[in-house]
């Protein structure tokens, strides 16, 4: 079953839908929680990877380049957030913890390999 929520939060990308809200996040904590810790990284990383190769090069037609292993592994960091939600501390703790942590190494891996790789934004912490 978590397979499948992965999945379905996957194709969903390929749904028109507002920039930056999809079911991604939702899922890859979901999967962090359940999938052991192995399995919660290779298994969304792999889809998410082939997903932004389909999207990158034949939605957007652009090319990929180095600066997507950033983009894999921010989506992985938020997968290993959601070992945070296995803890014995309280559920709204966790949960907190865990959107906050993800949310935050999301942000910093992915600007980082945008600022080291691509000119387009100044190396700023605004947008």
């Amino acid at each position: 079953m978590v397979y499948l929520i992965i999945v379905l939060a996957v194709l969903a990308r390929f749904l028109p839908h507002a920039w930056n809200f999809s079911p991604v996040y939702g899922a890859l904590l979901f999967g962090g929680a359940r999938l052991n810790k192995r399995e919660s990284i290779w298994f969304p990383a792999l889809l998410l990877a082939i997903s932004d190769l389909i999207l990158t090069n034949f939605v957007y037609h652009l090319h990929i380049g180095w600066q997507e292993i950033f983009q894999v592994a921010a989506f992985a960091s938020i997968s290993l957030t959601g070992w945070l939600l296995r803890e014995r501390v309280g559920v709204t703790t966790r949960f907190v913890s865990a959107n906050l942590a993800g949310a935050s190494a999301f942000y910093l891996i992915s600007n980082f390999g945008v600022w080291a790789g691509l000119h387009t934004y100044p190396p700023t912490w605004t947008d």
